[in-house]
Parts: C-alpha cells; sequence; structure tokens
C-alpha cells in the first residue's frame, strides 16, 4: 500500500510529493519521491515505483515549496527565541534576492521596503544596528546567503549601492550627534567655522548668501589660507 505523506507546489506548477511505501520487499517500508505534472499526472519518481495520480483533492491541499533561509530562521530561532521576527524577516531577504555578497566580508542589502544597507562584517548601516549595536535582519540574511553558497559576485551596480548606503549612513550619523549636542545646522557651521578651513568656508558661503558683506578676519584667512582684510 502507498500513501502520500507530504506534497509541495513548485514555482513551475509541478508537485513534489513524499509516498510511503509500506508492501516493499522488507516489510518495513520506505519513502518514494516523486515529482507530478500540474494536472497531477506521475512526472518521475525514484525506486521504479509508480505512484498513483494526485487527487483534486491532494492538490488543493499542497503547500508551497519553501525556500531553504525558512529552515535557517526555524534553525536560527530554536537557538535565539528573541530573535525570531530577525530571522524571519532574513528569510523574506534572501528569498527576494535582497544579498548582494560584494566580497569575503561585505555585502549589500536590500530590505523588503526597498532600503539599501551596507554591512561589513557583523557591523550594518541601518539605524537598529547603528543605535543598539545589535546583530539585525540585514546581518543574518548576509549569514543565511554565504550558509546556502551563494556565490560572491559583487556588481559595479552593487558597489555603488553600498557606497550610497555608506554615504546615507554617515549622514544619519553626523545629524545624531549634531542633535545629541543640542545644535542647529548653523550652530554647527559656525563651531565648525572655528576649527577648520572646510568649516569656514561654509559659513562664509551661507554668510554672504543671507546678505553679509564682511566676515570676520580669522574665518576668512581660515577659509583662504591667507591674510587678508575682513572684507573679501
Amino acid at each position: 500500500m502507498i500513501t502520500l505523506q507530504s506534497l509541495t507546489i513548485l514555482e513551475d506548477g509541478r508537485f513534489y510529493a513524499k509516498w510511503f511505501d509500506s508492501d516493499d520487499a522488507t516489510g518495513i517500508g520506505h519513502t518514494v519521491a516523486a515529482l507530478h505534472h500540474a494536472d497531477g499526472r506521475l512526472d518521475a519518481a525514484n525506486f521504479n515505483i509508480r505512484p498513483p495520480r494526485l487527487t483534486e483533492e491532494q492538490m488543493s491541499q499542497a503547500q508551497p515549496d519553501q525556500h531553504r533561509a525558512y529552515q535557517l530562521a526555524a534553525l536560527g530561532t530554536a537557538k535565539q527565541p528573541t530573535w525570531a521576527n530577525r530571522y524571519q524577516k532574513a528569510a523574506e531577504i534572501v528569498e527576494s534576492h535582497g544579498v548582494t555578497l560584494t566580497s569575503e566580508e561585505a555585502a549589500v542589502v536590500v530590505s523588503t521596503s526597498g532600503t539599501t544597507y551596507a554591512v561589513m562584517g557583523k557591523s550594518c548601516t541601518c539605524k537598529y544596528s547603528q543605535m543598539r549595536g545589535e546583530v539585525c535582519s540585514h546581518y543574518l540574511a548576509v549569514r543565511m546567503a554565504r550558509a546556502l553558497g551563494q556565490p560572491i559576485g559583487g556588481t559595479e551596480a552593487a558597489r555603488e549601492r553600498a557606497h550610497a548606503a555608506r554615504v546615507a549612513a554617515n549622514k544619519e550619523a553626523e545629524i545624531a550627534r549634531v542633535a545629541a549636542r543640542g545644535e542647529n545646522i548653523h550652530e554647527r557651521n559656525r563651531r565648525r567655522a572655528r576649527s577648520d578651513g572646510d568649516g569656514a568656508r561654509q559659513w562664509a558661503r551661507m554668510a554672504y548668501a543671507n546678505g553679509r558683506g564682511t566676515i570676520p578676519a580669522h574665518i576668512y584667512d581660515r577659509a583662504t589660507g591667507k591674510q587678508g582684510e575682513t572684507h573679501v
């Protein structure tokens, strides 16, 4: 007697079935793997056994074939139950081809929301990782991609996305530092004008844009590297 154990529907519409044959020569029985057409007809099976055609009821109860990343997510969740949500998101990212490995340590990750992040080692440019210093779903997605044998294939587009992610992260970090000091953008520029040439030049440009005709001599000297009048 042969009975159906499990049935999944593949992306191409075919069915992958596991049947149990209890009438084999040993009397113990064994599992038979089979592939069926979309209409239930048998396509191929191992052990030279021909399982029956799938019924309409069986096909209606077939489960979608799950990406291997979800198996890794289940294993990870068993060890770190509090990371369950992060593992789930990581598996979704891998399933959507959101991970591009650019080197042995680096990767570019596009989240399910479409935001691009750069991952280097355990560090990620996302706010969760930067603010909390904890493992994020993007890092876990990279680990999954490597565990599943995804090759390193950094394209020029991937490198550009990684650069853009780093620039955006640096900008966010600067905004956070300014906010932590209680400064607004003008106060920050005024402070920078006293410390470096770039800051002095930025302060001067903003001053002239606001209609100011002169700037202090020490800012002029720092901006130009020259001695001069207070009016330039």
